[in-house]
């Protein structure tokens, strides 16, 4: 279940949440240890509030994704996980 979870999760889609550093970076300021420390913490929340999203983007289509050939196998679509574990999952993590 662990595994199907974290497929919930979708972690492959945070590379996305690292523009997040890119102000830093080209400000010149990417080396203060308190920049890096806040950029890191605000990249780790914001992983959890996109994961948190695509949780409820799945609930909501569970229906229309059973019809589709590669969303069928989803873990809340196919069954693997129940939404009351995903939204408990989303409280856990938010």
């Amino acid at each position: 279940m662990v595994k199907h979870f974290i497929k919930l999760l979708r972690p492959e889609q945070w590379i996305k949440n690292l523009f997040i550093f890119l102000p830093a970076f080209f400000s010149g300021t990417i080396d203060h240890y308190s920049n890096t420390i806040n950029l890191s913490i605000a990249f780790a929340a914001f992983c959890m509030l996109t994961s948190c999203v695509y949780i409820l983007n799945d609930f909501f289509d569970i229906e229309n994704d059973k019809l589709h050939p590669e969303k069928k196998h989803r873990p809340l679509t196919s069954g693997k996980i129940r939404p009351l574990v995903a939204f408990v999952g989303m409280a856990i993590i938010n």
